[in-house]
């Protein structure tokens, strides 16, 4: 249910947005460094990211330790602060550190494509979309009120 809210919100930014928007899906499984999952889950039986993990990998949290250079971990936070850091710099995102991928923004023919940034970076459709087209049919007009002729 999560993803609907970003999703709606990628939509209206296609419409109505003046700058790029650039969508990344968040999808870095780790044992330990996954804080969020880790406080609201448990360590032990759910794997992937939960909301908010990507935060650990930008700011040095409470629960953020000192990692060794040669760790995923460490890999996947030069990656987001590289991602960050040229996006405040130049307006875009793409920076070595994700190469050779090409991330784009967003367009209004497809709201849903972004850099899914897990063990490895990958420019795709994210995996969700079609869900997010079942609940985009929940806010259809002729759904709602009977034709869409009747609220327009």
């Amino acid at each position: 249910m999560f993803w609907h809210g970003l999703h709606r919100t990628a939509l209206a930014r296609t419409k109505y947005a003046t700058a790029n928007t650039y969508l990344y899906r968040f999808d870095f499984d780790s044992p330990t460094f996954n804080h969020n999952r880790i406080r609201f889950c448990g360590d032990a039986c759910v794997k992937g990211a939960a909301h908010g993990d990507d935060l650990s990998y930008l700011f040095y949290l409470n629960e953020s330790k000192k990692l060794e250079k040669d760790t995923p971990e460490y890999a996947t936070i030069q990656r987001m602060v590289s991602i960050w850091t040229s996006f405040a710099k130049l307006g875009n995102p793409n920076c070595p550190e994700i190469a050779p991928n090409i991330w784009l923004p967003i367009e209004k023919t497809n709201p849903d494509f972004g850099l899914n940034i897990g063990q490895t970076m990958q420019v795709m459709q994210l995996p969700e979309t079609p869900k997010m087209k079942a609940w985009d049919s929940l806010y259809e007009k002729r759904l709602l009120y009977g034709s869409a002729s009747d609220t327009e």
